[in-house]
C-alpha cells in the first residue's frame, strides 16, 4: 500500500529564477520568482545578464543598477506599463538584502507544457543591444 501517488500537474510553461547572494561570510539571502516565457524573453533573461555583468564579482552587488537596466534596455514608450512590472526581478530579495554583498548564483528552470523541468543556462557574456527608443 502506497502511502502517496504522484499526479502530473500540466499547466502553462514557466520560468523559475532563484538568486542567491552572501549576506555575512555564508549567510545567504535567496529570492526565488516565477515569468511566463513571454517574461522572460522579453526581458528576464537580458536582466539576469546585466546582474551578473554588472555586479556578479566579489563585494559587488551594489553596483547593480535596475534603474539603469530599464533605461537602456526596455523602450517605455512601447511597453506597457503592466508589463514592465511583471518584467522586473523581485531585486533585492529579502528584507536584509542591503546586507548583502556578493552576488553567489543565479539559477533558473524552465517547465515546458508536459511538466518536464529544464535547466537554463544563461550567456553571460553575452553582448547586450539596447533597445532603440521611438
Amino acid at each position: 500500500m502506497s502511502l502517496y501517488t504522484l499526479t502530473p500537474i500540466l499547466d502553462a510553461p514557466q520560468f523559475t529564477v532563484t538568486i542567491q547572494a552572501d549576506a555575512n561570510d555564508a549567510d545567504y539571502q535567496y529570492e526565488t520568482q516565477t515569468y511566463t516565457p513571454e517574461q522572460f524573453d522579453y526581458c528576464v533573461a537580458k536582466q539576469l545578464i546585466f546582474l551578473k555583468q554588472t555586479a556578479g564579482g566579489h563585494y559587488e552587488l551594489d553596483k547593480f543598477n535596475q534603474h539603469e537596466f530599464y533605461t537602456r534596455f526596455i523602450d517605455r514608450n512601447n511597453t506597457p506599463e503592466k508589463d514592465v512590472r511583471f518584467c522586473q526581478l523581485k531585486f533585492p530579495p529579502g528584507e536584509n538584502w542591503n546586507d548583502c554583498h556578493t552576488l553567489k548564483e543565479i539559477t533558473v528552470t524552465y517547465r515546458d507544457h508536459e511538466s518536464v523541468f529544464h535547466i537554463v543556462e544563461l550567456d553571460y557574456e553575452a553582448e547586450l543591444v539596447p533597445n532603440e527608443l521611438s
